[in-house]
């Protein structure tokens, strides 16, 4: 009887073996191991450091979710997120599955991109993937999803991203935007409470917010297009001004107070991703880190809503003793941007940086207009319209505000 368990035991674990965790290669690889591993090896050797692994020979695995088989897989390591014994290694993070060998080319460019939106969320807000779930697994696939509309391209559970109806024939910037979309709902945190076009904002979010990273990254010259895959320079730029320029402006142009916060429709929602990518252009990326670890949600409340962030994000403001005020339009023609801007009360020294040339904060100190002074008072906390002006072809001007300890009560 024994004898006969033993044998069960081990035929179950040999016709499992090509699903479970054990046939996935392992979270951690030093350049040497790759190089010797029996796969196709791609290394990204630019600022999104990493590797693309299909292995060589047959692979199967079964979703979760529908039960469909897939026949070809891409593994996404990104390098340098871990160390081991002190070295940088390159870590596991994406498994890309396809069901059709014909479209592993489409699962590289997707682990790519994959790759590049993690570099982005990692360098920018510090954030990888949680222990538990650090290794997301993209399933796509040639047929819609089951029971829901055929228009929808894609879906996120936990760390799992499905891609569905590959064989219609979207667009570039559409995949991007639907991948940036799903990733996002597992990536980025967690604001709710929406009625329209979704509960979950994080991955409309996700589609503005990745999307506008890049394109930043690639004005600035941090990566370069080629790095980019199925997705060009122009086709970014063109989304961005579409989709994300537009919701900046309608913060800069005026400010925004709490109360708009409570539409939940789709407006909402617009207004809720627009302030965090005006924050994120005017104020930083690092004080948009810190922004998002001041939100709480009001007691009893179950999640954080689109004003709780709002609140969170103008406390992470009071609550340091440094300000960096970008231009809300960086790429302007005319090299001059007049925007609203939140500034808590305080008494602010000012540095130049970055090419600028003069500034301007209407009636900021006591009611009167201040220009080019190296100290000036803000009473009381709020929202100023500012001006700044910078050489032709400056990269990220943008003032420095140093409060005065003490000055701010």
């Amino acid at each position: 009887m024994k004898s006969l368990s033993v044998a069960l035991g081990v035929l179950i674990l040999l016709f499992s073996s090509a699903y479970c965790p054990a046939s996935i290669l392992p979270e951690e690889l030093s350049k040497a191991q790759l190089s010797s591993m029996d796969a196709q090896v791609e290394f990204a050797t630019g600022s999104v450091k990493g590797a693309l692994i299909v292995p060589n020979g047959p692979r199967t695995s079964v979703d979760g979710k529908y039960s469909r088989s897939y026949h070809g897989v891409c593994y996404g390591y990104l390098y340098g997120l871990m160390k081991v014994d002190g070295e940088p290694v390159y870590s596991r993070r994406f498994i890309v599955h396809v069901t059709d060998l014909t479209n592993l080319t489409f699962a590289k460019q997707t682990a790519k991109f994959l790759l590049l939106l993690l570099w982005e969320n990692s360098s920018r807000l510090k954030i990888d993937h949680p222990v538990s779930e650090n290794t997301v697994e993209v399933w796509i696939t040639g047929e819609p999803g089951r029971g829901i509309s055929s228009d929808v391209a894609g879906e996120q559970f936990k760390n799992q991203i499905y891609l569905y109806d590959i064989k219609n024939i979207r667009s570039p910037t559409e995949w991007a935007r639907e991948i940036s979309h799903e990733y996002g709902h597992f990536a980025l945190p967690q604001v709710s409470g929406f009625r329209a076009p979704e509960n979950w904002a994080n991955g409309v979010l996700g589609e503005r917010l990745f999307l506008k990273w890049i394109a930043d990254d690639l004005r600035a010259g941090k990566i370069i297009p080629a790095e980019l895959p199925n997705i060009s320079e122009n086709e970014i730029n063109i989304y961005i001004h579409r989709q994300v320029d537009p919701l900046i402006f309608q913060i800069s142009t005026k400010g925004v107070e709490e109360k708009s916060f409570l539409s939940k429709d789709a407006k909402g929602m617009d207004l809720y991703t627009g302030f965090v990518l005006f924050f994120d252009t005017v104020y930083g990326s690092k004080a948009l880190k810190k922004a998002i670890a001041a939100c709480t949600p009001k007691e009893n409340q179950n999640g954080i809503l689109s004003e709780d962030f709002y609140r969170g994000a103008l406390f992470s403001l009071r609550s340091v003793p440094v300000l960096d005020v970008y231009a809300a339009n960086p790429s302007s023609s005319t090299d001059i941007d007049a925007f609203w801007v939140f500034i808590p009360r305080g008494k602010y020294k000012v540095t130049e940086f970055g090419g600028l040339t003069s500034w301007y904060i209407d009636a900021a100190d006591r009611g009167k207009p201040v220009s080019g002074k190296t100290v000036f008072n803000i009473h009381p906390s709020g929202w100023w319209n500012i001006r700044l002006q910078w050489k032709h072809g400056s990269a990220a001007p943008h003032l420095l505000l140093e409060r005065e300890p003490g000055s701010s009560s």
